[in-house]
């Protein structure tokens, strides 16, 4: 009676999800949507579940799920109609979507909402969780044999005065079968999660342009010193791997504030493309002094000039006498002295023209830096930049899950697991009807296969004197008999082939006989 109250809400649920709930992908009518962005805040929101209805028809104010390169996009119907398609729009943006879907590319109206399950079913929907839970259901599915069962199978009428023993049971089956149960269900989750899943994915990309490169070559000039007769440091340029990764950091060049004089500073530019290029432009630079963060100031090094190609090479020279004084004055009007400055040489490369089909108005501003003090200069240390521009894309790639670590593409996924599972159902059913039917089996292993929990083996049995012995037609009917009456069948070997089966029932014995595998009639 329990077991019925159990089902009839199983068989319930069962054809609820039969007739609303069955996604599209197994012929449903249900699609399942985790919203991803805040356009249709304040009603969705990232993470949360919708579930929609397909629908014979559709009408503004409706939200919708449709089909957009193989992505599903939920939005509000604001105009349009279904053959020259719908208007979208997302309740948290001013402007309509750029597609206009069709009644055959929307899959379903919003039906069922249930904020932060999308979270919740990402989570479930990764490989390894799936395979957890489906080994869990498995146990859950095929538990091992209670001791109590054991023990009643065991348990023997006092009337009896006899050893009983029970019929083996094949543990090699049973093992074959919760392998066979935890394989179909693993596959199985593996096929609804890789037909869940897009075949190709729309992807944002950066396609790399052109790229602007600066490399920097400077002279010191000091006073003639015991450390440096000739007074001259350089010329000083970026090695050929400085701009490498994996290249060591240079070790600064420190200049004595007493002994420097001014530094020429070159700067070689290139603008780098896969086209050839028609380039123009000009050429400037600028010094920059900044106190911490009390003040800053700036002055022109050399003015705008113009200048043809995509190369250049121009130079500039600091004066550092007059930098230290630009210093003072400011330290004197101010009363504040920071101690330490920084000094840098801006120069800037605006472009302009064509690079292939590519139209190019850029402009490129590395920054040579240096730090004083009263008493030395370091110079900066990386002298070569590099700086490159690059345009969005949306491509389409074939869309891949994760299996051990790898990525698969979700086609082969699909036809791999989805024929797996079918494979490995038809063998759990297999075992099924072996184990728990004895299809194959001799009649005798058949018999206890289906009647194994009504039956006891008994090695001999106390009959009484007058008795009547009724051979019934089919084990069935003695099986019937046993449970009518509440008693149990007992089982007697004869031989290496021969079973007799009886039930004790008053002065009458109740017969099934197999003689040589074969029943008697």
């Amino acid at each position: 009676m329990k077991r019925k109250l159990l089902t009839l809400p199983l068989l319930a649920l069962v054809l609820g999800w039969l007739l609303w709930l069955r996604p599209h992908f197994l012929g449903g009518p249900a699609a399942y949507v985790i919203v991803s962005g805040r356009s249709m805040e304040p009603l969705l929101h990232t993470g949360d579940l919708v579930i929609t209805q397909h629908q014979t028809s559709y009408d503004v104010g409706d939200v919708v799920a449709y089909r957009v390169n193989q992505q599903l996009v939920i939005h509000r119907i604001v105009g349009g109609s279904a053959i020259e398609g719908f208007q979208t729009r997302g309740d948290n943006k001013q402007s309509t979507d750029p597609w206009t879907p069709t009644a055959r590319d929307v899959v379903g109206r919003l039906w069922i909402h249930l904020p932060g399950a999308g979270k919740i079913l990402g989570k479930l929907r990764q490989p390894m969780v799936f395979a957890a839970l489906a080994t869990g259901t498995a146990i859950v599915t095929f538990p091992p044999q209670s001791r109590k069962r054991r023990r009643n199978r065991t348990r023997v009428g006092s009337h009896l005065g006899r050893a009983i023993s029970p019929l083996g049971e094949s543990s090699s089956l049973s093992a074959l079968l919760g392998v066979a149960s935890i394989l179909t269900l693993t596959l199985a989750a593996s096929a609804i999660f890789s037909f869940s899943q897009p075949l190709q994915v729309a992807e944002v990309v950066n396609i790399p342009l052109y790229t602007h490169r600066g490399s920097f070559t400077y002279t010191v000039h000091t006073l003639p010193s015991t450390l440096d007769p000739d007074g001259v440091l350089g010329p000083i340029s970026a090695s050929p791997m400085e701009d490498a990764p994996e290249a060591p950091e240079a070790r600064p060049l420190i200049i004595f504030a007493r002994l420097a004089r001014n530094l020429e500073l070159e700067l070689d530019y290139s603008l780098d493309g896969p086209q050839p290029a028609a380039i123009q432009g000009e050429f400037a630079a600028a010094l920059q002094i900044t106190a911490a963060n009390a003040w800053s100031t700036s002055f022109e090094l050399a003015p705008p000039a113009p200048f043809a190609g995509n190369t250049l090479s121009r130079a500039v020279n600091v004066d550092f006498g007059e930098v230290f004084a630009l210093i003072n004055r400011v330290e004197q009007e101010t009363g504040f002295e920071a101690g330490t400055y920084t000094v840098s040489v801006v120069p800037t490369v605006q472009v302009h023209g064509q690079l292939g089909s590519q139209s190019v108005d850029d402009s490129f501003a590395p920054a040579f830096s240096m730090t004083f003090t009263r008493t030395q200069i370091d110079l900066d240390t990386d002298l070569a930049r590099a700086e490159t521009r690059a345009r969005s894309d949306t491509v389409v790639r074939e869309n891949t899950v994760s299996v051990l670590g790898r990525p698969v593409a979700v086609s082969l996924a699909r036809w791999t697991s989805l024929p797996g599972a079918l494979m490995a159902l038809g063998t759990t059913i297999m075992l099924l009807l072996v184990g728990f039917f004895g299809y194959g089996q001799a009649e005798a292993a058949q018999i206890e296969a289906r009647y194994g929990s009504q039956i006891l083996s008994v090695k001999t049995a106390d009959m009484p004197e007058e008795t009547r012995s009724v051979d019934v037609a089919t084990f069935r009917d003695l099986a019937r008999l046993a449970q009518q009456n509440g008693r149990n069948i007992l089982h007697m070997r004869q031989g290496n082939a021969s079973h007799l089966y009886f039930v004790q029932e008053g002065d009458t014995t109740y017969r099934y006989t197999i003689l040589g595998g074969k029943s008697k009639d």
